[in-house]
């Protein structure tokens, strides 16, 4: 399993976000949950395993937007039996 860690202090807007996955060793995408999906649920060697950290400080920072990014990723997570989500 590879473990990527989300931090939260540094996540304050969706490309901030968008900005974390660029620098993982996730291939480049086009930078919106559409490309996001197609890369999370094909294109990402498994087993992963996300976790973001602090993420409280996103969700203050984002507000409604971190929302929807977060039942995004929950959704991707049920569409990918080897794709794991955490929230901190």
């Amino acid at each position: 399993m590879t473990t990527h860690f989300i931090d939260g202090t540094q996540i304050k807007s969706e490309k901030e976000l968008y900005n974390f996955f660029n620098t993982s060793d996730i291939p480049y995408y086009g930078r919106n949950l559409d490309a996001l999906n197609d890369i999370l649920t094909g294109m990402l060697d498994g087993p992963p395993h996300f976790i973001w950290t602090s993420s409280a400080a996103s969700k203050a920072s984002m507000g409604d937007r971190y929302s929807a990014i977060v039942d995004f990723l929950k959704e991707v997570e049920l569409e990918r039996d080897d794709l794991k989500f955490d929230l901190e």
